[in-house]
């Protein structure tokens, strides 16, 4: 996870998002990653609003990380946000094996959101029994409010072109994959 390696600088109480985790009790940058991490892994009332991390008490990569990136963009923080795709496993994040292998699969193509930091990817949702992701097949710079339809849209051109080189059809790939963020949110 590697939270450790970003600026702990303190949050500023006359900056909205600051002001909201100060009121929480968190004071500094590092302080809200490592809570932010500690919060479960499950998807938002409104899975494109970052914001409802803080209320909500979860999130998703996207979402959580869109959240931290919103706050170092307020803190003037060099972070910015990142999604990649890479193949899913159940080593690589566990809790999806048992979903995978029930459809005969070793693997598939997920998108996952991350923040980086000079030359670290910072990674708040991973856990740490997971072996690391060694393999972006696309990474890309993107912004909090492309966490919706513009990640989608990517993931799902990927997949699609996945999908028919295994022999499925991309509604079957997408539920399939459904099944594992279902898994993953137990």
């Amino acid at each position: 996870m590697i939270v450790g390696r970003l600026p702990d600088v303190p949050l500023d109480a006359d900056l909205p998002i600051s002001a909201s985790l100060i009121s929480q009790g968190l004071e500094h940058y590092q302080a809200v990653a490592r809570w932010i991490a500690t919060l479960p892994f499950g998807r938002n009332t409104n899975p494109l609003d970052w914001r409802l991390v803080l209320s909500e008490k979860r999130g998703t990569s996207s979402t959580k990380h869109a959240f931290l990136a919103e706050l170092a963009r307020e803190l003037a923080l060099p972070i910015n946000l990142y999604f990649g795709i890479y193949l899913m496993d159940g080593k690589n994040t566990p809790g999806v094996g048992e979903t995978l292998a029930s459809n005969n699969l070793p693997s598939i193509p997920e998108a996952h959101c991350f923040l980086r930091y000079g030359r670290w990817n910072i990674d708040v949702t991973r856990s740490p029994k997971a072996e690391p992701i060694l393999q972006f097949f696309e990474e890309q710079q993107i912004t909090p409010v492309q966490i919706g339809d513009f990640k989608r849209t990517v993931h799902r051109n990927f997949l699609l072109k996945w999908a028919t080189s295994q022999g499925l059809s991309l509604t079957k790939a997408w539920a399939i994959r459904e099944a594992c963020m279902a898994a993953l949110s137990q």
